[in-house]
Formats: structure tokens, sequence, C-alpha cells
């Protein structure tokens, strides 16, 4: 008798573990995307844009300027969301309104989130060649990306001293990091975007709570634009 119950107890605990998936790691939800506004691109207006000149003599004139990027464009608004527990057919046990933590954007849709890792300035200029350093460009990736430090993710690993570039606020303060990151399994660099939890200003005074800058190609007069696809991470 003992030995039958010992049996049926071991079936019923095999069934049982058997039964229960074994639990997954979270991975950062595909956004869903409003846009509002595109803005740009920037205009410069000089002061004293002329000057004379006389024959028989010779003008010593300094000129600058200001002109807009062509190798990069620039992404901003309130991330939000709503951690779930729920199944893969869409139903909902429980739903918390949640803070948004990083936004990440990727230009081929591709991203392994398991096989991430730092990047540097040499894996984003062969993923963005236009932005290299060996364009000998104003606005290559060290002439942006320059800064390294960690990530705070908190649904997948976390990469420490990868490169990141602060963009400004309306008082023109670095404020708003964008990282670039490395998933390895593709050899593709992706960006994200670390949010700011209390409300925060944009560089054009807007209330925000991520801004990011993305490399996007314009040489030659290029007007294509770039497709990026977006993830946000909850908390």
């Amino acid at each position: 008798m003992k030995d039958a119950f010992l049996k049926i107890w071991v079936a019923i605990t095999s069934f049982l573990v058997a039964a229960v998936p074994i639990a997954m790691a979270a991975t950062p939800g595909p956004a869903e995307v409003t846009d509002i506004a595109q803005k740009g691109p920037y205009s410069y207006t000089p002061t004293t844009p002329s000057t004379t000149v006389q024959a028989g003599y010779i003008r010593l004139a300094n000129v600058s300027t200001e002109m807009s990027t062509y190798h990069w464009a620039g992404i901003y608004g309130n991330a939000s969301g709503t951690l779930v527990l729920g199944d893969a057919s869409g139903s909902k046990m429980y739903t918390w309104t949640a803070t948004a933590t990083y936004v990440f954007f990727d230009d081929d849709n591709t991203i392994n989130w398991g096989t991430i890792d730092n990047a540097t300035c040499t894996d984003i200029g062969t993923s963005f060649s236009f932005i290299a350093d060996s364009t000998g460009a104003s606005d290559s990736c060290s002439n942006t990306f320059t800064n390294s430090g960690p990530t705070n993710f908190k649904s997948i690993g976390n990469v420490l001293s990868t490169a990141y570039a602060l963009t400004y606020d309306n008082t023109q303060t670095p404020t708003w990091k964008t990282y670039a990151v490395k998933d390895t399994t593709q050899g593709d660099v992706f960006f994200a975007a670390e949010t700011i939890t209390t409300p925060g200003t944009a560089f054009d005074g807007s209330p925000a709570n991520y801004q990011a800058i993305l490399p996007e190609n314009g040489e030659n007069a290029d007007t294509t634009t770039q497709t990026y696809y977006i993830w946000i991470e909850l908390f």
C-alpha cells in the first residue's frame, strides 16, 4: 500500500512539474508609434551675410556659418506602457501601469535580446559607414559618441562601458543619453535612449521623457528616409 501511494505521489508530482512551464525572461516590447510632428532641418540666419569689395583693394574677411547635419536625425517624445501578466493569445490576468526605462531603435528589426554587448565606434562605423571615423567627417562617430559607460537595463543583460552620446535640453546642457549597443548574433548595432523618469525638457523646451540621436545618411542630397523599429523597456 505504501509503495502504491509513493508511486501515485511520484506520478502526480512528475505531472505537475511537466505541466507547469518554466518562466522565461521578458524582453522589451515593440512600440506602438504615434507620429505627431517633424521639425527641421536646422536653419541659420547670419547677422552679416555680405561684404563689399573695391577695385584695386584686397578685403580680409573671416567667414563662418552653421549648417544642418546630413548624417544624423533626432527623435524625442514620451514613452509609456503597461506591464501585463497574460498568455500568448492576448488574454490578461493582471496589468500594471509601468514606467519606461529605455527606448530602443534598430534599422533592420532583427535584435536578439539574449546576445547584446558593448558597442564601439568601430562597430558603429561598420554598421553605418557614412559616420565611420575613417570618413574624416566632423560629425563622425567619435565626434558624437564621446562618452562611454554602463547601461541599467532591467529586463535584459546590462552592458558595460558602451559608447553613448549626450544631446541637449533647451538650455544647451548635455542631458539625454543615447547608448550604442551591439547584437553579437547579428553583428549589428542598435541604439537605446535612456529615459528621464520625471518630466524632462527636450531640446526645444517640450516636455519629454526620452530623446535620441540616430544615424541617417543624407549625403549627395539623398532625401530617402530611414525606417527605425522601436521597442520600449518597462519597469
